[in-house]
């Protein structure tokens, strides 16, 4: 038996994609982190992936296709990933689409940068707040008389009783944002520490504790 339907498709060649495409990936940045540029030859459209640095130059390759941005979009966060996406967002207004599915990923680097030369940042004291921490803890003790003179205690100690997961300790979360100072350096106005908001490992889960006290 011979489907009629698949001989009309084969006989008009109907595409399964879009022929006509341009894509172009290159290098950007002091970490060479892959910048992905896809433009329709067609509709003019383009999106561009993780814009980590070297805007002036995506944007430019924009131009030359004769491509309006529609979107930007940022496979993870780290910092070699979203270094320019701010900036290339304000060039050509361009939303910024995150993935969502980075688990470790709780503050957006792309939402911040540096202010102009001579004028205060935006961002108010304290804006910025880790992770939250949910914890009980919990205690019993039983004490004993021995002819008034001597005391016996036993104790039971629990820190997070209820186990709960309490990501963001000083130690393996960071929320303090740098950028470069200093403007005869080449990375001036850029972020300097690529962990920023990042989630490095969860807080110690339930500890228990047992005591016992002779007293006399």
């Amino acid at each position: 038996m011979v489907c009629l339907t698949c001989l009309y498709a084969n006989s008009k060649r109907l595409p399964l994609y879009n022929e006509h495409m341009i894509l172009e990936t290159f290098p950007v940045g002091p970490l060479q982190c892959n910048c992905t540029l896809m433009g329709d030859e067609e509709t003019r459209e383009a999106i561009v992936i993780d814009p980590g640095d070297e805007v002036s130059r995506i944007h430019r390759r924009l131009t030359e296709h004769g491509l309006k941005l529609r979107q930007i979009l940022i496979t993870h966060a780290h910092i070699d990933h979203v270094g320019g996406a701010l900036k290339l967002k304000s060039l050509t207004g361009a939303p910024i689409y995150l993935n969502t599915n980075d688990s470790t990923r709780h503050l957006n680097p792309a939402a911040f940068a540096t202010p102009a030369p001579g004028f205060m940042g935006s961002l108010g004291k304290g804006a910025v707040r880790g992770t939250p921490i949910t914890t009980v803890d919990f205690s019993v003790a039983k004490n004993w008389r021995f002819k008034e003179r001597y005391g016996f205690q036993f104790r039971a100690e629990m820190f997070n009783a209820l186990n709960h997961t309490n990501f963001g300790r000083t130690d393996a979360y960071q929320n303090n944002l740098n950028f470069q100072g200093n403007t005869t350096l080449s990375n001036f106005g850029k972020p300097t520490n690529g962990g920023f908001g990042t989630i490095g490992r969860a807080a110690d889960p339930r500890e228990i504790q047992f005591g016992f006290k002779f007293t006399f």
